[in-house]
């Protein structure tokens, strides 16, 4: 996810939301926003990676840590195109 220049608002609004319900998690090392379809009802999600090396997905309405699973599944399909 540190492919691009860090967007030092996307992280601290992760900080913020991570701290809330862990305050003890690890800084947030980098944030990545999605786009956001409101005319297909797609919300934007905001995707965090902490210097532990865990991942969180920050949704307008949730908040939780990405699964490994979910990781394996990204990645699986971002080999699909190379």
């Amino acid at each position: 996810m540190t492919a691009f220049l860090p967007n030092q608002q996307w992280i601290a609004e992760a900080e913020t939301a991570i701290r809330g319900v862990d305050p003890a998690a690890a800084a947030v090392v980098s944030a990545i926003r999605t786009f956001a379809l409101p005319e297909l009802g797609i919300e934007s999600v905001l995707l965090a990676e902490l210097a532990d090396g865990s991942e969180w997905r920050i949704e307008a309405q949730s908040l939780r840590p990405v699964t490994a699973d979910e990781i394996a599944e990204r990645n699986r399909a971002r080999e699909s195109f190379l």
